[in-house]
This record gives C-alpha cells, structure tokens and sequence, in this order.
C-alpha cells in the first residue's frame, strides 16, 4: 500500500508542477481588450486558468500531508522534521532569489533592450531594495509559496493538536475557509492558504479511513466506482465553470480554489490508474522555483515576433509551457553532470 501512496504523490507533483507553468504561461494580457471574438477568447483562457489555479491550494495540502504522516508523538516529529524542512525550504528560497537576480542584473546590463526584458523583476538598483527583494522572493515570484509554507510548517503543531482534539476535524477547515470569505486576508499570507493545509493534515491523520480506503463510509466508497469518479468530474467542471461568473479576487472564487480542489484530490486519491503519470521525476520542485522567469520571457519575446490573436495566444501559451519543460529538464541535466551536490541544494534535498 505504501508504494501506491508513493506513486501517487510522485504522479500528483508531476500534475501540479504542470499545472503551475501552464497556470503563470498565461498570454490573456497581450490579447487586445476590444472585439466580441477577444472576449470569448479571454472567457476560455481564464476558464484554463481557473482549471490550473488548483494546483496551489493541492501544493499545501500536499506539504500539510507528508509533514506530518505517521504522528504518534506531536512534539517528537516536529522536532525530528522542522530542521530538515528548514534545509530543503529556506535555502533554495534564498539562493533562488540571489541567482535569478544576478542573471537579471547580468541580462540588463550586457543586452540593448535587458532593462524592458526584465522590467517585470527589476525596477530599482537600490540596495535596500534589492535587500527587499531577496527577503520577499521579488525576483523569483512564484516562490513566495515557499515562504508561506513554512510559517504554516511553525504553526502546524497547533493545528495538528485541534484536528485530533476534535472527532471531526475537516470542521476546522470549513471554518477557517468561512472565516477567509469574510475578512479575506491577502493572497500569499498564511491564513490564506490554511484551510487547504489544515485539510492536508486532517488527511495525514485518517490516512487509513480515506487514502488506504479502510472504510465503512458509504460515500467514500462509491468515490472509488466509475459513477462515483464520473459524479466528481460532472462536480469539478461545474465548479469551473461557475468562475467564468465570478472575479479572481471575490470570495465566490476562493470558495471554489478551496471546493475545486478537493473534489479534484477526492479523484485523483480514488482513482487507480493515475498514478502513472510521472513523466518529471524527482524534477518538480526545480522546475516549479525555474520555470517562471522563463516562460514570461518566451512570452514577451514571441509576441515581438507574432501577431496579437487568440490563435496566437494559443499557440504561444502551449509552446512556452513545452519549451520552458523541455529546457529546465536538459538544463537540471547538465547540472546533475556538473555539480550534483549543488543540483542537490537547488531542488530542496531532492
């Protein structure tokens, strides 16, 4: 059973790292703001967005989940895991910032038009705003998410300690999920993403009931059959194609991010023949602190070349998403070659 688990996570990482290039490839912002066809056009692209933005809330479910797997004694593992999390988080969130900032300063000091190429990341010289931006991620946006993470990480032991206090945990969640509808705190801060981590422990807590299946519930059961597995996908597609009603930054919208991908997790964790999907290995954590500035760069480069339409669009979004895979994979390759240990370091201990 444990080797399906294994796989199973090393098939979700893969899904989720693709859904997260896919999901910051996004070309919508070049398409022009007139014309019916520019409307419908930008409908579709954001409903392809609304289908990948669940890989987030899944990242800290998944962090959540394998933090605290097989707790017998809370204190005794977060002692034994908060060091080695510490090692495989901030570091890499540190010496991807440095790097990716001394390649922009490289790019827009050596090339004619590096200041308009890496103007998304660099606006000010200034060492405290440089100081800034290293401490913030700022050069490397995406990896804010590692930061969050491991403020949850500190503050996990409490949330573990209410979720077997309580015999029905997930209520905390939805609580936590109630209370963000109603103050909605800001996107990349901790509260933010709680009930997704929150989630992820409460799993690692039933681990047997719900992931191994050793269960009575009649509902989790008929997950596992097909009208079960078809009645989750009728549900999720629904729910993403309520976005289409709602703005990205309404509580409507994180109601879905959070419903979204459970109903998406409940499928995945009941369907058998997914786990095969592993295609990127061991590569995703690197893949997901590289692939951001890369592929907002193709983006702007092949829009210098090609003309502005939704066929464009299209085009460029799944090109830019390939070319950036293919090229951190051969890039990871020739590190592994150079230097393993820092490829090592880079990927978070992986």
């Amino acid at each position: 059973m444990e080797n399906i688990v294994r796989k199973k996570i090393k098939s979700l990482n893969t899904i989720l790292a693709l859904l997260i290039v896919i999901l910051h490839a996004n070309a919508t912002s070049f398409l022009p703001k007139n014309g019916i066809s520019m409307k419908f056009a930008k409908k579709f692209f954001y409903l392809i967005n609304s289908i990948t933005d669940i890989a987030v809330p899944i990242f800290f479910f998944l962090s959540a989940f394998l933090f605290w797997r097989f707790t017998t004694n809370i204190w005794e593992t977060y002692r034994h895991k908060i060091l080695k999390r510490g090692r495989s988080i901030l570091i890499p969130y540190f010496l991807w910032g440095i790097l990716w900032f001394i390649a922009f300063f490289i790019v827009r000091l050596i090339l004619p038009n590096g200041k308009e190429l890496v103007s998304e990341f660099i606006t000010d010289l200034s060492v405290s705003s440089i100081i800034q931006g290293l401490l913030l991620g700022n050069y490397d946006p995406p990896i804010w998410f590692l930061r969050t993470l491991f403020i949850l990480i500190l503050i996990s032991p409490v949330l573990y300690w209410f979720g077997k206090k309580f015999k029905h945990g997930w209520l905390i969640c939805l609580l936590l999920m109630i209370t963000n509808c109603i103050f909605m705190p800001k996107y990349s801060t901790p509260m933010f993403w709680s009930p997704a981590f929150m989630f992820g422990i409460y799993l690692a807590q039933h681990e047997d009931q719900i992931i191994n299946k050793q269960t009575s519930n009649s509902l989790l059961i008929s997950f596992s059959t097909k009208s079960g597995q078809r009645i989750l996908v009728m549900v999720f597609s629904f729910l993403c194609i309520s976005t289409l009603f709602f703005q990205h930054d309404s509580f409507e919208y994180y109601i879905y991010r959070n419903l979204g991908s459970l109903v998406f997790l409940l499928f995945f964790i009941f369907n058998d023949t997914i786990s095969k999907i592993n295609f990127l290995g061991t590569r995703t954590f690197i893949i997901f602190c590289m692939h951001y500035p890369i592929v907002r760069t193709i983006l702007q480069l092949s829009f210098k070349i090609f003309p502005v339409n939704y066929f464009t669009v299209a085009f460029v979004w799944v090109s830019a998403v390939t070319i950036t895979i293919l090229l951190i994979i051969i890039l990871c390759k020739l590190l592994q070659k150079i230097c393993p240990q820092l490829y090592k370091i880079l990927n978070g201990g992986r």
